[in-house]
């Protein structure tokens, strides 16, 4: 269930007011001039409402933080959830995010979604990433103070020593190098950001990585998937990451199936971007359910979640067709049987 100021959706109720919600939600967004679509649902929901709030941080670090809060609608266990860092892709918004991270939410994280001003167009470049790794630390702090603040948003609702990184193309590089450099980030999902050329891009040398990582990736990304300058000799970040880690290749999804609601010049969509053959909610669906085995299993110790990435159900998806996958788990590193 997601819960927006005052509008709450339940999955199990969504038949039934699907078609008053939606004309509603029509009125509201030609009004607007906002995108008509309502948000993601879940093939396994979670058991908390997930409830979203926008937050303006502006405390003198040299970009204002604006920031997308959602987390469970409910008392937190002793110590706080895990916390989810969300970067957006370039030239998208936090609101492209929102069903995937509800979707996290419900299962007990609190997912904080950023993206950089200007969204990443006024700027290119090793710099701009810079950028991008400093304000993922200040988001953190941010994230820390207001857990120890009495009265605030977070308070006693974030475990501050399981952090788990996701991100969207660039955004997915950014949770990777934030993964080397922060030790607090025990787990990485890292969606369509596959092919990268030593040396060339900012992840640098994978082999230290530590955190256990999940590379999602679109069959038919083109080139809006590739983050390189050629295309005949690509190299996957997966063969250059250290155990654990897996791929998960859905086939048919295009690059853009991973955002809700796009922003952006449409002409750079269609001509860059390679339009796949899979429907994008069911693209998200897949990454949805792999990301929350992987975060819960990795950042909650739970592990009957194993069986959606390494199990009963992601074998289900292998022999649909569905998706291709391939691991490297080491059973050290791992807790639980598949």
């Amino acid at each position: 269930m997601v819960h927006i100021g005052n509008r709450s959706i339940s999955p199990s109720r969504a038949a039934i007011r699907w078609t008053r919600g939606l004309a509603c939600c029509a009125l509201l967004c030609l009004a607007a001039g906002c995108p008509v679509e309502p948000l993601d649902r879940l093939t396994l929901p979670g058991p908390y409402t997930a409830v979203l709030e926008l937050v303006h941080v502006d405390d003198g670090w040299r970009y204002p933080l604006d920031l997308s809060v959602i987390y469970p609608d409910a008392d937190p266990p002793e110590g706080g959830w895990p916390v989810i860092l969300f970067s957006t892709g370039w030239n998208q918004a936090r609101a492209s995010y929102d069903g995937m991270a509800s979707q996290l939410a419900e299962h007990g994280f609190v997912v904080v979604i950023r993206y950089f001003p200007s969204l990443g167009i006024w700027d290119l470049g090793f710099d701009l990433f810079d950028l991008h790794l400093e304000q993922c630390d200040a988001v953190l702090a941010w994230c820390a103070e207001q857990n120890a603040l009495p009265g605030s948003l977070l308070y006693g609702r974030c475990d501050m020593t399981r952090v788990g990184a996701t991100g969207h193309s660039m955004g997915g590089h950014v949770s990777i190098v934030l993964a080397k450099r922060d030790p607090r980030v025990q787990a990485v999902v890292s969606l369509d950001a596959l092919v990268d050329r030593p040396g060339l891009y900012a992840v640098g040398d994978l082999s230290e990585l530590r955190a256990p990582t999940l590379y999602i990736g679109a069959e038919e990304g083109g080139l809006c998937s590739t983050f390189t300058l050629s295309m005949d000799d690509p190299v996957w970040l997966y063969d250059y990451t250290p155990a654990p880690r897996q791929e998960i290749l859905i086939t048919g999804a295009d690059h853009l199936d991973f955002i809700q609601h796009r922003t952006g010049e449409p002409l750079i969509d269609t001509q860059l971007c390679s339009v796949g053959s899979a429907d994008g909610y069911l693209v998200r669906d897949i990454a949805s359910r792999y990301m929350i085995g992987w975060f819960t299993y990795f950042l909650k110790q739970r592990p009957e979640y194993r069986t959606y990435f390494d199990g009963a159900c992601s074998q289900e998806d292998e022999q649909s067709g569905a998706v291709a996958i391939r691991r490297a788990l080491n059973e050290t590193d791992l807790i639980g049987e598949p």
